[in-house]
């Protein structure tokens, strides 16, 4: 089942597509896409490479100050 989370209208947010190694992002203002990329996190163990995304995101927060954050729902 999908959650379905209503936001303000104008909130800011992030949309983060979680991956092993590669993680996608966008940044929307309003609905407009404002900008997006790819975080890679570099090698070593799972847990190193789970420190090096928690870094990333919280300097995301920091920095685009979201009013909301969207994961994609993650397969197990």
């Amino acid at each position: 089942t999908k959650e379905i989370v209503s936001k303000p209208k104008g909130a800011k947010g992030i949309s983060i597509r979680l991956g092993k190694h590669l993680t996608g992002w966008a940044i929307f203002d309003n609905e407009q896409l404002v900008k997006y990329g790819i975080f890679e996190a570099g090698g070593g163990d799972d847990d190193d490479r789970i420190n090096q995304i928690r870094i990333w995101l919280n300097s995301m927060i920091i920095n685009y100050s979201p009013d909301l954050i969207a994961f994609e729902g993650i397969q197990l």
